[in-house]
């Protein structure tokens, strides 16, 4: 045993005399090589680790930083607030519907006020052999009776308008002296003021048995219905009759005027027919002028 390390030595040594060793400078530049790679490793090392903690930062403040999850829907019916209506599913017409009022009337179906009375709507040429036919400005009013008459309607009359026909009896030449003269005013009212109207023109002829008219002494009676349009009333007044040269006749005759009042709707033909001069109206002529009259103004206003 002895013998072998002590030539394990000497095989050593002998290695060391015949080998070349590097020199200091070349020694000290691998030692600091060496050093150089361990500290870079642990720089990379670190740098590795401070991105890493920086990541994992970011993460968790971005989610901090986004909106919470909406709770989950729950798949039950909400039931509606009380007392809110539920949307209508209906859609809107974009056109009136089909029973909407045509222009010229209201929504209750009865006819505007108009701008104005046509001719067709009064008595003309083929109601009467006339002398004279023209219009009224300004157009008659309400008849007076008497100081108590009285007509609150006349706040309500929207259009009115009169027509005077001169007019001769049938079968006279035209140079003859005309028999009588027809007056045919129609007025439009608002609201019930035609039928209004008609209740005070009643009135009148009661509360009015006697009234002044021309400078003379009239009696007033009501004669009825005539029958025509809506409603419809015919008065007479009378006095006593007079020449032309203004004195009472000796027959002790009578000199007649008629009134007659016809509604259709909101509208009113009111008829006054007169003798001309002395002559005395008759009763039969006055009623034709009537009927006459309310077809007129059924045709444009009924």
């Amino acid at each position: 045993m002895p013998n072998d390390l002590e030539s394990a030595f000497a095989a050593l040594s002998d290695d060391a005399r015949h080998a070349r060793l590097a020199p200091a400078a070349a020694v000290r530049r691998t030692a600091d090589r060496r050093a150089l790679t361990r500290t870079l490793s642990g720089v990379a090392a670190a740098a590795v680790l401070v991105a890493g903690v920086t990541v994992g930062a970011r993460l968790v403040l971005a989610d901090d930083a986004r909106p919470p999850l909406p709770p989950a829907q729950s798949t039950a019916p909400t039931p509606a607030p009380s007392g809110s209506a539920a949307p209508s599913t209906s859609a809107t017409p974009s056109s009136p519907p089909t029973g909407s009022s045509p222009p010229g009337s209201t929504d209750s179906g009865t006819p505007s006020i108009p701008a104005s009375i046509p001719y067709r709507a009064f008595l003309g040429r083929s109601d009467a052999d006339v002398a004279t036919l023209r219009r009224l400005d300004p157009p008659a009013g309400p008849p007076e009776f008497c100081a108590a008459a009285g007509y609150p309607s006349e706040s309500r009359a929207g259009v009115r308008d009169t027509v005077s026909i001169l007019y001769r009896a049938p079968g006279d030449d035209a140079d003859h002296t005309p028999s009588g003269e027809v007056f045919d005013t129609v007025t439009v009212y608002r609201g019930d003021g035609a039928a209004d109207f008609i209740d005070e023109f009643r009135s009148a002829v009661r509360g009015c048995p006697r009234g002044e008219r021309a400078h003379l002494t009239f009696t007033y009676r009501s004669l009825g219905s005539l029958g025509v349009g809506d409603e419809s009333l015919l008065v007479e007044g009378s006095t006593p009759a007079r020449g032309d040269d203004g004195e009472p006749s000796a027959d002790g005759s009578s000199y007649r005027v008629y009134f007659a009042a016809v509604r259709i709707g909101d509208s009113v033909a009111l008829v006054e027919n007169a003798g001309y001069e002395s002559i005395s109206a008759r009763r039969a002529v006055a009623e034709g002028f009537a009927r006459r009259a309310a077809e007129r103004l059924g045709a444009w206003r009924g």
